[in-house]
């Protein structure tokens, strides 16, 4: 499944759905700043699933150093 590009629009339409479920009150001024690090959010998530994962290698579910 490829994610789709997300225009400045479709990132406001989604916060405003999702930050009423998630707890999370967005001031005004926060705004342009979430929508923006919402569309970097979902570009890396784009390249990261571009990347396919080899069938030995699971994802690690807690780093551990």
């Amino acid at each position: 499944m490829t994610l789709p590009d997300v225009s400045p629009d479709d990132a406001e339409r989604l916060i405003d759905a999702l930050a009423p479920v998630m707890g999370l009150t967005i001031l005004p001024e926060q705004r342009p700043a979430v929508v923006f690090n919402l569309q970097v959010a979902i570009r890396l998530a784009r390249l990261c699933e571009g990347e396919g994962l080899a069938d030995h290698l699971e994802a690690a579910p807690v780093f551990e150093a």
